[in-house]
């Protein structure tokens, strides 16, 4: 299991939650890709929009997906298999 902690956090070096994604897209797309889990909690009016681009961003960036259709197809398909789970409020 992997936890990103936010800015919220009481932790010495916050860091916004896509960032931290998109620093090891690499692991994040073989993680997915090997049938990993996804679940994101907290605030719908940005974090979790920010998160949902970054994963995309991954998805092209290294799953060679050719473009955000590809993209927002994929993350569609993880969330009808209930491998990427939002719970998240505004």
């Amino acid at each position: 299991m992997h936890i990103a902690p936010t800015l919220a956090d009481r932790c010495t070096r916050p860091q916004p939650v896509q960032d931290l994604m998109k620093a090891q897209g690499a692991k994040v797309w073989a993680l997915l890709s090997s049938g990993a889990h996804l679940y994101v909690c907290g605030d719908g009016a940005s974090m979790a929009k920010d998160v949902h681009a970054a994963l995309g961003e991954i998805a092209v960036a290294h799953g060679g997906l050719a473009g955000q259709e590809e993209a927002t197809a994929f993350l569609q398909k993880l969330t009808e298999e209930r491998r990427y789970v939002r719970d998240i409020w505004s």
